[in-house]
């Protein structure tokens, strides 16, 4: 199997390990949030109970206050904290999904709507008891209680004793009945009621006997005139009993019922919630320990497989690269012997084997070649001897007739390059002569001048490159004649012959390009330079 495909292999069981860690993570996150969830569910339901049960306290104590002090902005308060808590409920149903914390938060809802219209209708009956008392029995008792008071001080003034003292009597009863009416008022109980209609019943009996008796008269008149008000008096009073009776019905058949039943339905809501908060939390925490434990020994895992997966790969790897760098530092080191292990895998290290043994091949093939290269070039070296032998026989009979051809020639050119010397001499005084006389060619003049400047030292320099070609030639006859004394020598002198003959050569050339360049200049310069353009020629022909 290839290296990448076991690397493949084994990163691909690590990385399916850690998608498992990622699963159970996904899953306990999961949990925890749905538990999470849910615990938050269950903390609305708890803050919407408490401020139920909040809002309901509050209007239950102001429920009492009124009915206690008549405070009308108390029936505002308790009926605003009422409402406030119908919505919380309202609110809270929207959130249940168990089906027994629903039926209780509907009877809930029901329960507060019938106290809310209880408590409308007690506040309405308690503001109508308040409003007879303060427009009926606290004007008609003390109105009364003067024309009885009033009556019988005429009475008495006027002589009437009799009439007096039983219109003082009324009065007595009056002033009992109204006592006890008051007392009632303030404290509600029946038998002060019971007590005050006794005492009114007593009046009005004494009224009609009295007026029965009398007949007509100042007093008849004056109590015919006090009895609609006694009436009046007695009915309201007897409405007012009506009102507290219907209120004080209402009051325990279902505010002191309902209300009561609300707060402990919301309390139990409250308190399941509440409980189902503290169980929750704990499984909440339970199954986030297990998901960390799992987690860790999942991941634990994973490292120590990823672990056991990395020694096995690198030693795997290391062992053969290990032994395949001693066998390749062998090689290097020139040992040819040594033996490339990896040749029997099936991997790149199989591969890299076979390079290195390629390389061992190659390397055997070119000592092969170098031992038969040195063979050769032995044979060649013994060849070469031999044939340098025979040429320098050859050479040795041939030289004395070639250096002194060679000398001639020297002579020759040395002689020929004394009468250029010569000619360039006049041919430079011919110049400055012309361009002496031509003032409108002074320009031409001038050049050709330079030109004859440069072509003089040429001359000279050709003089002296002849002067040296000449002593090279005298060294070159000396040495010629030495040449039976040693072969080396012979080659020698062969080399400085053709290195004098080369520079003969680039004399005449350098000879011919500066009489070439004499002969432009001459053109250039038109009649002024024809006699120099004749001296250039016949430089041109001796170079040649």
């Amino acid at each position: 199997m290839k290296i990448s495909s076991k690397i493949f292999l084994g990163f691909l069981g690590v990385v399916l390990l850690l998608a498992v860690v990622a699963v159970i993570g996904a899953f306990s996150l999961n949990g925890a949030g749905k538990g999470f969830k849910r615990y938050q569910s269950l903390a609305v339901q708890t803050n919407a109970a408490s401020g139920m049960q909040a809002n309901m306290v509050t209007s239950q104590v102001y429920v009492e206050e009124f009915l206690v002090s008549g405070n009308e902005e108390s029936i505002d308060t308790a009926l605003a904290r009422s409402e406030d808590a119908l919505k919380e409920a309202e609110s809270l149903l929207g959130v249940l999904s168990e089906a027994e914390k629903i039926k209780i938060t509907k009877d809930t809802i029901v329960n507060l709507k019938n106290y809310i219209a209880a408590f409308k209708e007690v506040a309405s009956l308690q503001l109508a008891r308040d409003k007879k008392v303060k427009t009926g029995i606290d004007q008609i008792g003390p109105k009364l209680e003067k024309e009885f008071t009033k009556l019988t001080q005429e009475a008495w003034s006027s002589g009437l004793r009799e009439e007096g003292f039983k219109t003082s009597l009324l009065l007595r009863n009056l002033s009992l009945g109204r006592m006890n009416a008051i007392k009632f008022l303030n404290s509600e109980h029946e038998d002060d009621y019971v007590t005050a209609i006794k005492e009114f019943i007593t009046l009005r009996r004494d009224m009609f006997a009295l007026m029965k008796s009398l007949g007509s008269g100042m007093v008849f008149d004056r109590l015919d005139d006090v009895l609609p008000g006694l009436e009046d008096y007695e009915l309201i009073l007897s409405q007012i009993k009506e009102d507290i009776i219907l209120r004080d019905n209402m009051i325990k058949g279902i505010l002191n019922v309902v209300g009561p039943k609300i707060l402990s339905d919301i309390d139990s809501i409250r308190q399941v919630a509440k409980k189902e908060q503290e169980a929750l939390g704990q499984e909440t925490k339970e199954h986030i320990d297990y998901s960390m434990i799992l987690s860790l020994l999942i991941s634990a895992i994973v490292a120590v497989v990823a672990i056991i997966f990395s020694l096995f790969m690198g030693k795997s790897l290391s062992n053969p690269i290990v032994d395949m760098t001693m066998s390749m530092k062998s090689l290097a080191d020139g040992n040819l012997d040594v033996e490339v292990h990896g040749l029997d895998r099936k991997d790149e290290i199989h591969d890299m084997a076979q390079a290195v043994n390629v390389f061992k091949e190659n390397a055997l093939a070119v000592q092969r070649l170098e031992e038969e290269s040195q063979k050769a070039a032995e044979k060649a070296e013994a060849e070469k001897r031999r044939a340098l032998y025979e040429m320098a026989d050859q050479f040795e009979a041939s030289v004395g007739s070639v250096v002194k051809s060679v000398s001639q020639s020297a002579e020759h050119v040395r002689s020929s390059a004394e009468a250029m010397s010569a000619n360039a001499q006049q041919t430079s005084q011919q110049s400055a002569n012309v361009a002496a006389a031509s003032e409108e060619s002074a320009v031409n003049v001038q050049t050709v001048a330079s030109a004859t400047e440069q072509l003089t030292g040429a001359i000279s320099e050709i003089g002296q490159q002849v002067t040296y070609s000449t002593d090279m030639a005298s060294r070159a006859v000396e040495e010629a004649n030495d040449a039976h004394d040693t072969i080396d020598g012979l080659v020698n002198a062969a080399e400085t012959i053709g290195g004098v003959v080369k520079l003969i050569t680039e004399i005449a050339e350098q000879t011919n390009l500066l009489a070439l360049n004499a002969t432009i200049e001459a053109a250039r310069a038109g009649e002024a330079g024809k006699g120099f353009a004749v001296v250039a020629g016949e430089v041109k022909n001796l170079a040649n």
